[in-house]
């Protein structure tokens, strides 16, 4: 069952795609949030001037906040403030590493978790698909609910990323160990990996993994954008569709990224989520690729190491359809980095005035009315632009990709969203 709206991208704008992941070296110093998720900070447990281990917790891990672990062995140098990617500032810890810095997972046991939700907390795993929620509060359900399946996302359907596709290449015993772990933790009925259909060499390896759909089952799926997205996920799996305001679990189904699953299965070998694979690319980039990046290292860092043909016109951090603009290269790689995107002016074109096509209106899979919503926000009519729901909004940006004006408008729909959350949208 195919949702509504989207779009399809040609198969060449993942140009990286058969490229291997490559693993960058230990960078001289790292910046780490103390993000565990949304809401606030992780409670610091470091000081200026200490010495930390390589997967020592420098921010204390809750019911709400996954851990936070120093991702190099140095010395804490700095307590600072950064910015994260998406603008928001947090509380961070800077780390110089030390001349003998332990290498791999050295140092990091601790005493075993009792629970998959203990452990996911314990290690520090976000969802790794970019929204970097906390697993531990995605696996902890109410009294009396029940999960019958479980969905492995592999839809990397956003143009330039291909880091997922090669994790299902690469490490596919490793990512099937930890779906199945997140299926027994949930005493679920079936385990279901989705994966966009014209992707068929990891096709044909999870099948091949799963011995022909008796551990788990692939599920092909239409290469259309944004088949990734949650809800669009589960109707096309599934073909449930998830009301407003209902989260998967309530029906039924509880959805995890393929890296979140290998993060699962490492961290049931001791280790705590300390990098993740990140697509760097972009015309101006010398060696794009799929690189394994240290949280904690900038921007800058990961553009040096790969190189740089010309200065970025624009530089995102995420894909092209729902990254975020970076004003500075020295803000940190996070467990929500999915690519480094360094975009010369021919990549960028300029908005011009609407002309009311509603092309974004039938691209959108939410059924918005994105026009409508960005004329409003730049009008600073905040109420009238709640009326239009914008927490729906999953800013997949296929209304921006088809609008032939390039006006901006999963950037206005966001601004929209963070507005009705400050106003009554009857203000």
């Amino acid at each position: 069952m195919r949702f509504r709206g989207g779009v399809a991208f040609p198969r060449e704008l993942k140009p990286f795609a058969d490229r291997p992941i490559t693993g960058l070296p230990e960078p001289a110093e790292v910046l780490v949030p103390l993000y565990g998720g949304p809401g606030k900070p992780c409670r610091r447990l470091v000081e200026r001037g200490e010495r930390v281990e390589e997967g020592a917790v420098i921010g204390e891990g809750d019911a709400e906040l996954a851990a936070v672990h120093a991702t190099v062995t140095g010395t804490v140098t700095r307590l600072e403030t950064c910015r994260l990617p998406a603008g928001d500032e947090w509380p961070a810890v800077r780390i110089r590493r030390g001349e003998s810095a332990a290498h791999g997972q050295e140092g990091t046991s601790r005493a075993p978790a009792a629970t998959l939700p203990d452990l996911a907390c314990q290690m520090g795993i976000l969802g790794l698909g970019g929204a970097a929620f906390p697993l531990h509060r995605k696996l902890r359900l109410p009294a009396g609910a029940q999960v019958d399946d479980v969905i492995l996302n592999g839809a990397e359907c956003e143009p330039c990323l291909s880091g997922d596709y090669r994790l299902l290449l690469e490490r596919t015993a490793e990512i099937l160990a930890g779906g199945l772990r997140i299926l027994a933790h949930f005493r679920a009925k079936r385990l279901w990996v989705g994966i966009e259909q014209d992707r068929e060499r990891a096709i044909a390896a999870v099948r091949r993994a799963t011995g022909g759909g008796r551990r788990a089952r692939v599920f092909a799926l239409p290469a259309r954008y944004p088949q990734g997205a949650e809800k669009q996920l589960v109707r096309t799996v599934l073909g449930r569709e998830i009301p407003r305001g209902v989260y998967p679990w309530q029906t039924g189904v509880s959805v995890h990224n393929v890296g979140t699953a290998l993060a699962v299965s490492r961290a049931m070998a001791g280790q705590p989520l300390l990098a993740r694979v990140v697509t760097v690319a972009g015309e101006a980039v010398r060696e794009p690729g799929n690189y394994l990046v240290k949280i904690g290292a900038s921007l800058a860092w990961v553009l040096e190491q790969v190189g740089l043909k010309e200065r970025p016109e624009k530089l995102l951090v995420g894909g092209p359809m729902m990254g975020f603009a970076q004003a500075d290269a020295n803000v940190p790689v996070t467990k929500g980095t999915t690519g480094i995107l360094a975009l010369t002016a021919g990549e960028w074109p300029q908005p011009t005035p609407c002309v009311r096509c509603s092309a974004c209106v039938e691209a959108c899979p939410a059924g918005l009315l994105p026009l409508y919503l960005e004329g409003y926000t730049l009008k600073g009519l905040f109420a009238q632009a709640a009326a239009h729901h914008p927490g729906d909004c999953i800013e997949c940006g296929a209304c921006s990709y088809v609008c032939p004006a390039h006006r901006p408008l999963v950037q206005s729909i966001r601004w929209a969203k963070r507005e009705s959350g400050r106003r009554s949208p009857v203000a």
